[in-house]
């Protein structure tokens, strides 16, 4: 038996109440707005961009189509779009960015296509006919506009089926690129390799660094690479996170959490062709290595804390949180952790209190290895 009007209504109710209780998606409505739409013609729309096109400070369109045509949606500043102008390849672009390359307040298109990289002018009436060559060693999986070097101009970061990550300078600041620098290396054709990157201040300094999802041997991973100097000089490539028999598909930096530093949202697919129940969409928060109770400072606190939590070295495998001293983020809580979070040296050895406390839980965690209490007491 169907439900009956009264039945609906008071389900409504219920939802309503809810709604009340706490956040609930239906509170807000996202209401559609077409920009483009396929009608009857068969074709299949691709990846879409958004980026302010004409100068004009509101955020227009760009799409990618069957018809291997990249096409620009100008707003009018309200959200109306029109098709103001494009470019068509002879193949389709597998990536592909809209950004003001040559600094004439136009902008302009950053493609992949082929193996090769390249920009397209945009002579100010939409139009996207005068070509220039980035690169043409590589094929292209996802591209970013950003200013990695900090000299006021746009340069480009790309993944491709190179040897991972790297990233092109515009050396003049008209769109004269130079040589490719790497940013991290992996073997692109026994791996999968990078598959997308993103640009963002993730250390909190002022520049960008290089957020990234790859496949590797087996594994999917994201990692960010720091922009030591602010002047495109990275470091050391840092895991964020690993996954087992997917592949990483795509990442973005966000503050999820509204703490006012960047996080990241990731998405993972099954390396199987068929039916993927293990595909997920998760977002990892930014955390200081050490600082268990979250207050931005890793200290004896911290330490006090996970002690307490009696989970060091306890015998039980994967049993251990982030907030229970496994910062290492392999699901235990042991010496490995406690080296890593000392070597990375932003220990505050400042308002030490509770020392007598600090000091036994480190005896009943390390009981006779000398060096290990030496460390660790106060």
């Amino acid at each position: 038996m169907g439900r009956t009007t009264s039945d609906k209504r008071s389900v409504r109710s219920l939802l309503a109440e809810e709604c009340e209780a706490r956040l609930c998606l239906n509170s807000v409505s996202f209401v559609p707005h077409d920009v483009f739409a396929v009608e009857d013609t068969g074709e299949r729309l691709g990846r879409v961009v958004a980026a302010d096109m004409d100068g004009d400070g509101d955020i227009d369109v760009l799409s990618t189509g069957a018809d291997n045509k990249i096409a620009w949606y100008e707003n009018d500043g309200a959200g109306n779009f029109e098709e103001a102008g494009g470019h068509q390849f002879e193949r389709r672009p597998s990536a592909f960015f809209g950004a003001d390359v040559n600094g004439d307040g136009n902008g302009d298109l950053i493609v992949g296509v082929g193996r090769q990289f390249v920009w397209y002018e945009d002579d100010g009436t939409g139009s996207f006919d005068v070509q220039h060559v980035i690169s043409e060693n590589y094929r292209a999986k996802s591209l970013i506009a950003a200013d990695v070097d900090g000299d006021g101009d746009v340069d480009l970061l790309t993944t491709c089926d190179c040897d991972g990550l790297a990233w092109y300078e515009n050396t003049d600041g008209a769109g004269s690129f130079g040589k490719r620098q790497s940013i991290s290396v992996v073997d692109f054709q026994s791996s999968g390799g990078a598959q997308s990157v993103v640009a963002a201040d993730l250390d909190g300094d002022g520049d960008v660094d290089a957020l990234s999802a790859w496949k590797y041997q087996g594994l999917a991973f994201n990692a960010w690479s720091e922009n030591t100097d602010g002047a495109g000089n990275f470091g050391k490539q840092q895991v964020i996170s690993t996954r087992g028999t997917l592949q990483g598909l795509s990442v973005f930096a966000a503050d999820m959490d509204g703490d006012g530093d960047m996080d990241v949202l990731s998405a993972f697919a099954s390396a199987s062709s068929s039916r993927r129940p293990d595909d997920t969409i998760t977002w990892y928060e930014k955390r200081l290595n050490g600082d268990s109770n979250d207050d931005n400072v890793f200290n004896s606190t911290d330490l006090v804390e996970v002690f307490r939590a009696g989970k060091y070295e306890d015998g039980i495998d994967h049993n251990a949180t982030f907030d229970e001293g496994d910062w290492n983020l392999d699901g235990d809580f042991d010496s490995s952790d406690l080296v890593a979070v000392f070597e990375a040296g932003h220990y505050v050895a400042a308002a030490r209190p509770l020392e007598a406390e600090i000091a036994a839980a480190v005896e009943l965690a390390f009981g006779d290895d000398e060096d290990l209490r030496t460390a660790f007491v106060p």
